[in-house]
C-alpha cells in the first residue's frame, strides 16, 4: 500500500470527524435556541391567557370580588351568580392546569417561573371560595395539577 494513500485516508477520516463534531455542536445550539423560543412563547401565551381571565372577571360586575376578595362567597347556593363564579373558578384552574402541564409534562417552563405561579396558586387556595371549588372539582383536572396542589397544600398547611 502506498504510504501517501494511507496518509490521505487519515486526513479524510479526521476531516469527517471534525465535520461530525461541528454538525453535532450546531444541532445542540439550534435545539437550545428552539427550546428557549418555545419557552418564551409559552410564557407569553400563559400571561396573555391569565390577563384575559382577569380582564373578564373585572369586566363582569362583582365577579372578581366574589372570586378573590369575598370570603363569604357561597358556592353551594343556586342561580346565575353561582354559575358565573363557578365558571370563573374553572377558567382559573384550567389556567393553572396549563401551567402545570407545560412545566411538568412538556418541560417548557423553567422551575423559577413555575415556582412563582405555584406561590400564586398557594395564595389562591388560602381563599375559602377557591379552596372550596378545588375540593369539589379536583377530580376533573389532570393528575399533574392534583399533585401540584397537594404538594402546595402540604407545604402551606390545610
Amino acid at each position: 500500500m502506498d504510504p501517501w494513500a494511507w496518509g490521505w485516508e487519515a486526513v479524510g477520516a479526521l476531516g469527517t470527524t471534525i465535520a461530525v463534531l461541528v454538525a453535532t455542536l450546531a444541532i445542540g445550539i439550534q435545539t437550545r435556541w428552539v427550546r428557549r423560543t418555545l419557552g418564551s412563547q409559552t410564557y407569553q401565551l400563559l400571561l396573555a391567557q391569565f390577563d384575559g381571565i382577569l380582564d373578564w372577571m373585572r369586566s363582569t360586575p362583582g365577579l372578581y370580588h366574589a372570586v378573590f376578595i369575598d370570603e363569604a362567597t357561597d358556592l353551594t347556593r343556586t342561580g346565575p351568580d353561582r354559575e358565573l363564579v363557578n365558571l370563573a373558578m374553572a377558567r382559573l384552574f384550567d389556567w393553572y392546569e396549563s401551567v402545570a402541564v407545560q412545566h411538568q409534562h412538556y418541560k417548557v417552563l423553567p422551575d423559577a417561573i413555575a415556582s412563582h405561579w405555584g406561590q400564586l396558586l398557594s395564595q389562591d387556595l388560602q381563599r375559602k371560595p377557591i379552596r372550596h371549588y378545588w375540593i369539589m372539582n379536583r377530580q376533573y383536572y389532570q393528575p399533574i395539577l392534583q399533585r401540584w396542589v397537594d404538594d402546595l397544600r402540604q407545604q402551606s398547611g390545610p
